[in-house]
């Protein structure tokens, strides 16, 4: 049987409501990482120490009349060195938060379906943020690969197993 590769991301930029007038641009900028630390085996607490990033970029923008935030690493504190990964990283204003949800699903070859969901909240004061992403995640071998979908990974959301917990803390620099 020929391998196959279904990879759908489905971000709730249309669903998240109004922007409660704030447009994130207090936000905007480079920031140097003062504090990340990754659990890659749940939820339970934050972490070990991580040292791959030391800058990201905030970025606004707009899709479909809503506007976001974008998170892009940057390999310098200068403008050019950074990533823009558009609406792919992007959080938008939810009920006074800032949000971001992802689903994932994807089948390889004759593996079951993996469902994942990523949700992340940006907060803090002028001149530093704290961003905190949880993935959730599970295999279905019970989906059919139109069943396999983005839609199914938001769906279930927090409902299945926390296998991620990662908190980027960034002092503005630019």
């Amino acid at each position: 049987m020929p391998r196959r590769l279904a990879i759908v991301m489905c971000l709730g930029l249309m669903s998240c409501g109004s922007n409660g007038g704030d447009d994130g641009s207090g936000y905007v900028g480079i920031y140097k990482v003062t504090a990340h630390t990754l659990n890659s085996e749940g939820c339970d607490g934050p972490g070990d120490p991580v040292t791959d990033i030391e800058y990201f970029r905030l970025k606004g923008g707009e899709f479909l009349g809503q506007t976001f935030l974008s998170m892009g690493v940057c390999d310098t504190a200068m403008e050019e060195s950074c990533e823009d990964p558009g609406i792919f990283n992007a959080f938008v204003k939810a009920d006074g938060r800032w949000t971001q949800e992802i689903g994932i699903a994807y089948i390889l070859g004759q593996d079951p379906c993996t469902l994942i969901f990523k949700q992340g909240f940006l907060q803090g004061e002028t001149g530093e943020v704290a961003i905190e992403t949880r993935s959730y995640s599970k295999t279905d071998d019970t989906l059919t690969s139109e069943e396999c979908n983005a839609e199914a990974a938001t769906l279930l959301g927090v409902s299945m197993p926390c296998t991620q917990f990662e908190v980027v803390v960034g002092e503005l620099i630019e």
